[in-house]
């Protein structure tokens, strides 16, 4: 697929869904503790989702697009080195700095967990359906 709206938002889709599922698992179960918000309901879960395809699609295909031939691998692998990329630049520091600011560990650790779940799933979808045109 040469269409990377397209192929970003299938992937978004697919990672929302897979990090919204784990997202209120985890809540319900209190594996992530005693977490409240958006995300640990069905409506941010749907909301959460629809986010991801809509960032998914123009935020992170737009950058895997132009940085396309700077990301080592081919293919699934080049999809899994972009999803760690992106998971260590949004989750690890963005996620852990809120949550630890927050003085919550947990909302640290949810959003790091679900945030890896999110963009792996995202970046193996990319990789697989994405293929940069040819000139």
């Amino acid at each position: 697929m040469k269409n990377i709206f397209l192929a970003g938002a299938i992937a978004g889709l697919v990672g929302g869904i897979v990090s919204s599922f784990l997202a209120v698992v985890g809540s319900m179960s209190g594996l992530y503790g005693n977490v409240t918000g958006p995300a640990s309901t069905s409506g941010g879960a749907i909301a959460s989702v629809v986010l991801t395809v809509i960032v998914g699609a123009t935020v992170w295909g737009l950058i895997y697009s132009r940085f396309y031939d700077l990301i080592p691998g081919k293919g699934l692998k080049k999809g899994l080195n972009f999803g760690l990329m992106i998971w260590l630049l949004k989750d690890i520091v963005a996620g852990g700095y809120i949550g630890f600011a927050m003085g919550e560990i947990s909302v640290a650790v949810s959003l790091i967990v679900v945030g890896f779940y999110c963009v792996v799933t995202y970046g193996l979808v990319l990789g697989l359906l994405y293929k940069k045109p040819t000139k």
